[in-house]
């Protein structure tokens, strides 16, 4: 069987403040709004959707957690306190800092460095790697999570 992640749709209670937000990890949205239905944003990367989507009043918010890989030419701790992004916890995997920070809708998003950058990325920008969460002693620690690999320049990339 070939499976693939297609879509991944987060309802938030500012769709601004979120995509702002993902938009310090390299994702560049564009505004869409499908026929009477609701202004929204999507980014559209290694044929994954990822898309803000306002969140209906009364419905509660999500607990999702999501991971991002990034390549950065400067040090990420440091990138994450230029943009004013509290780390709220972190650790390691393979000797790598993770840092854990949250959204504006209070969903955990793990941040790490991509191990090293690679040639052939959709035109210099986006990618995504599926990988799991396991700690060194190979214990699973959060089921499969799927880290968003995006490039520093990604905002060049056509999307």
């Amino acid at each position: 069987m070939d499976l693939k992640l297609n879509l991944l749709v987060l309802r938030c209670r500012d769709i601004e403040a979120s995509r702002v937000f993902y938009e310090h990890f390299g994702i560049e949205f564009e505004q869409e709004q499908h026929g009477s239905g609701p202004v929204h944003y999507a980014a559209v990367f290694e044929g994954l959707v990822f898309e803000l989507y306002p969140l209906k009043e009364g419905e509660p918010a999500d607990r999702s957690r999501l991971g991002f890989a990034v390549n950065l030419e400067t040090d990420l701790r440091e990138s994450l306190d230029a943009a004013g992004i509290a780390i709220v916890s972190q650790y390691e995997i393979d000797q790598e800092p993770v840092f854990v920070v949250e959204d504006p809708d209070g969903r955990k998003v793990e941040v790490r460095q991509s191990e090293q950058p690679r040639a052939g990325w959709l035109g210099g920008g986006l990618d995504t790697v599926p990988r799991n969460c396991a700690d060194p002693g190979g214990d699973f620690r959060r089921g499969n999570l799927y880290y968003l690999s995006v490039e520093a320049n990604g905002r060049d990339a056509p999307v």
